[in-house]
């Protein structure tokens, strides 16, 4: 079962309930009542898909998930997908998903992998059986920032989540640009 460190379950609404609300809507008002502020933290693995060799390729994959999870249990977080070589966090924080980040660089130096991290309203809602759904504007950017933008190990930000962190941690991104988003990176830790 995967954590819910912060009490997703319990305060997101159901799928059938926000399908139900989307199906009246008419403007965003109406269905800002599902929307929270949380930061989502988009993790690609590095190189996966070029791997020649399949099975090693899945060690990667189930490295990198075991670390996810333990850091995740450990304290903060909410994995609501795996897809693939990626996977889908939500955090209460920008702060949360930057430390994230950097903790999983550091338990897995030899397993690269790049992020993207968003922050902003979303709508987070659970299925029946206890999968989650993400949706908004921050959550495919910081999708598109972690797979189609960043490479090797860098963690790309969109402005939105740049500006919701401490100043230290500002202090630690460089601007940039690409393909029509603007984003921040993250410079590592000394």
């Amino acid at each position: 079962m995967l954590s819910d460190a912060f009490g997703v379950l319990s305060t997101a609404p159901t799928m059938q309930a926000f399908l139900e609300a989307l199906a009246l809507a008419t403007t965003d008002a109406d269905i800002v009542r599902f929307m929270r502020w949380h930061a989502v933290l988009f993790t690609d693995l590095s190189g996966f898909s070029a791997h020649p060799v399949l099975v090693e390729a899945l060690r990667r994959v189930l490295q990198f998930e075991k670390a996810l999870q333990a850091l995740v249990d450990g304290g903060g977080g909410r994995v609501l997908k795996a897809l693939g070589d990626s996977c889908l966090v939500l955090y209460e924080t920008a702060d949360q998903a930057v430390a994230a980040v950097d903790k999983l660089h550091a338990a897995l130096p030899d397993n690269p992998f790049c992020a993207g991290i968003g922050y902003g309203p979303m709508v987070v809602c659970h299925h029946h059986h206890g999968r989650m759904d993400a949706f908004g504007f921050e959550v495919s950017a910081a999708s598109r920032l972690g797979e189609d933008v960043a490479a090797g190990r860098q963690c790309l930000l969109t402005s939105a989540a740049h500006g919701a962190l401490s100043t230290l941690l500002q202090q630690r991104c460089l601007v940039g640009a690409s393909s029509g988003i603007a984003y921040w990176e993250l410079c590592p830790t000394r």
